[in-house]
């Protein structure tokens, strides 16, 4: 059995789009996308947390903003991932600073990198909770 699935963006037209996408793919019950801004209400419930290039973007907007979401937000793991090279394939240090960046947010917390793994042009960390 599926479970949810839940998305969220702040353009309407885009959440138009996926789901139109998922009708036409005769996607199984339980996906959803919702119209929101997470930094507007960063609390939520769910196994899985994953915020792919999401981390730094929220960091650039609302200062200390991905970290809030990952302490607010009630998961069992989370899955944040971040770039490592430019869009043109580039190494400008982007691994280093963001791995340091991120390490650094994490202490104090109750979150514990669980694991941490380079897939393609991404570095992909597993948190959990202590």
């Amino acid at each position: 059995m599926l479970g949810q699935y839940i998305g969220f963006d702040l353009d309407k037209g885009m959440i138009e789009a996926i789901e139109h996408s998922l009708r036409t793919l005769n996607a199984p019950e339980g996906i959803v996308v919702k119209q929101g801004d997470i930094l507007s209400d960063p609390s939520g419930e769910s196994d899985l947390l994953l915020m792919f290039k999401l981390y730094t973007l929220l960091d650039r907007q609302e200062e200390a903003s991905g970290l809030k979401i990952l302490q607010e937000w009630k998961y069992k793991n989370a899955v944040i991932s971040f770039p490592i090279k430019t869009i043109s394939g580039r190494d400008v240090g982007m691994e280093e600073n963001y791995t340091v960046k991120f390490e650094n947010d994490l202490v104090g917390s109750d979150l514990r990198i669980m694991q941490k793994l380079k897939l393609g042009n991404e570095m992909y960390f597993i948190v959990s909770r202590l």
